[in-house]
């Protein structure tokens, strides 16, 4: 019984972030894009300030994931990850 709720909820989990990802993806690039627009001045800035926000958009999502229990991870090693300017790619197509 308690299998078969786990597996309901994580199906509904999922559902409801692949609907959050999506409509959050048609709709805050707007309003990111046009609110750094005017806030910022120089090209530079609003690049910093976009990748920032990008940054922080997928955090707070991975996040509400392994809080709604879709997903979880461990990290093995995390020294390493804490170098400016690094890109972590996943290791499958």
């Amino acid at each position: 019984m308690i299998n078969r709720l786990n597996y309901i909820w994580r199906l509904f989990a999922t559902g409801l972030c692949f609907i959050i990802f999506g409509l959050v993806g048609i709709t805050l690039p707007r309003i990111a894009s046009h609110w750094i627009r005017l806030t910022t001045r120089t090209p530079e800035a609003r690049q910093r300030k976009a990748r920032l926000f990008i940054h922080k958009s997928f955090r707070f999502y991975i996040h509400l994931m392994r809080k709604l229990g879709v997903l979880t991870w461990t990290i093995k090693g995390e020294e390493l990850l804490r170098r400016p300017g690094l890109l972590v790619l996943a290791n499958h197509p």
